[in-house]
């Protein structure tokens, strides 16, 4: 899976609205593709904490998802301004870069042999 990345820009200088749409759009994929992996057999909760945690990790997914699609739309339709535009998806590509590692701790525990 690749991880998305946001490249930044000298002042003044703001990135298109295909090229933010593209990366919102890849974001997207990978979003789904972390629910996906929740939803494997490896990552059955087999405590009440890793159940809550499982559940919280799968609903911050949708919610991540949902404000994807409605940052996607303003662009498309042009409604945010380029400045604005650029603040939040800075703030969506982070959030999603924690999320996307708390993913893999969840799925990664680390064992302590003892």
């Amino acid at each position: 899976m690749t991880t998305t990345r946001f490249k930044e820009y000298p002042e003044g200088r703001v990135s298109s609205r295909s090229t933010s749409v593209l990366r919102l759009e890849r974001n997207n994929r990978d979003i789904f593709q972390l629910n996906r992996m929740l939803c494997c057999y490896r990552c059955e909760p087999r405590t009440y904490e890793r159940y809550e945690e499982l559940t919280a990790l799968k609903s911050r997914l949708l919610q991540l998802r949902k404000s994807n699609l409605e940052i996607i739309a303003d662009i498309t339709n042009g409604e945010e301004p380029p400045k604005g535009r650029l603040g939040r998806i800075r703030t969506q590509l982070l959030e999603f870069n924690e999320l996307q590692r708390r993913v893999e701790d969840y799925r990664n525990p680390i064992r302590f042999v003892g």
